[in-house]
């Protein structure tokens, strides 16, 4: 394999992927919950349900997992590509995930390029499906072009995201870092009205070829 092409690898139990795979089984579903802020923009969301997303239409969001050192709020951009109103029922819903270490870029331009694409194809109102994409899991770890998410010393300084499925919440007394983890499992991938099929992008790295792991 080419050292700087993106690979898609297959769930298994102590990756990312392997949250989405126990969420399906957990039989919850919930309306998408707004929070009444917004940043840059776009509605900032504490949960995702694609059944109340406009159809025919890319919609763009920010999830809010937690408030990190001196209260700085972090966020998790979401894309959601909603085709005609009954592709709910006679199409697939797919996922399409990046980045969940920092140092795998090539993969969140490829979610970024789908759905510049998917723009065009949804409006013409003939879609037949849902996509969610979520292009940036770690952008601490995008921000400094490091693997593992960073924050303070007593959350642990750098830690892998991957490993920390399914994640706690700030109100169940998790860190940082569970919280992320646990928004994207409990309040995107959680709700199994929103996803079929998941693909979680990945991309070798330095690390990868040091340790022959990712």
């Amino acid at each position: 394999m080419i050292a700087n092409s993106p690979k898609t690898t297959t769930m298994k139990p102590s990756t990312a992927s392997a949250a989405l795979l126990s969420a399906l089984g957990s039989g919850t579903s919930a309306a998408t919950v707004y929070t009444g802020d917004n940043f840059q923009g776009y509605p900032i969301i504490s949960s995702l349900d694609v059944t109340d997303v406009p159809s025919n239409t890319v919609s763009r969001f920010w999830l809010s997992p937690a408030a990190g050192q001196g209260g700085l709020a972090y966020f998790l951009p979401i894309f959601v590509a909603r085709g005609t109103e009954e592709s709910l029922e006679t199409g697939r819903k797919l996922s399409l995930s990046a980045s969940i270490h920092g140092d795998e870029l090539n993969p969140v331009a490829i979610v970024q390029n789908i759905f510049r694409q998917l723009n065009e194809t949804v409006a013409a109102g003939e879609f037949n499906g849902t996509v969610i994409g979520l292009p940036t899991q770690n952008p601490q770890g995008n921000f400094f072009n490091q693997r593992n998410f960073f924050t303070s010393s007593s959350n642990g300084f750098f830690v892998d995201l991957n490993r920390n499925f399914p994640g706690r919440s700030i109100a169940e007394g998790g860190s940082l870092i569970q919280s992320y983890t646990s928004a994207i499992w409990n309040d995107v991938w959680g709700n199994t009205s929103n996803v079929d099929i998941a693909v979680d992008f990945r991309k070798w790295t330095r690390n990868d070829y040091l340790t022959n792991s990712y």
